[in-house]
């Protein structure tokens, strides 16, 4: 089972390096910025200010979770190409 699991994971990894570089590419075609400076804007984002209220709670949700769940040092390694 631990084997199995271990391969998972594995292969979890394999796909997100396969992906992430041509998806965060995008993201930065889109927004025209680089994948950091998009991070750091978000986590500048004063959801207390007042004039951030007018943001959809989905929005502000999604926002609290980016800024809880990735850390911009983390992602470095996902916007080098794959060795090989």
């Amino acid at each position: 089972m631990i084997e199995r699991v271990d391969q998972l994971a594995a292969d979890c990894q394999a796909l997100i390096n396969a992906i992430a570089p041509g998806a965060f590419s995008g993201v930065e075609r889109a927004f025209g910025a680089s994948l950091p400076e998009l991070l750091r804007a978000v986590g500048a984002i004063d959801l207390a200010a007042p004039e951030n209220d007018v943001l959809p709670d989905a929005v502000r949700r999604q926002l609290l979770a980016l800024r809880e769940a990735i850390d911009p040092e983390d992602l470095a390694s996902l916007l080098r190409p794959p060795p090989g």
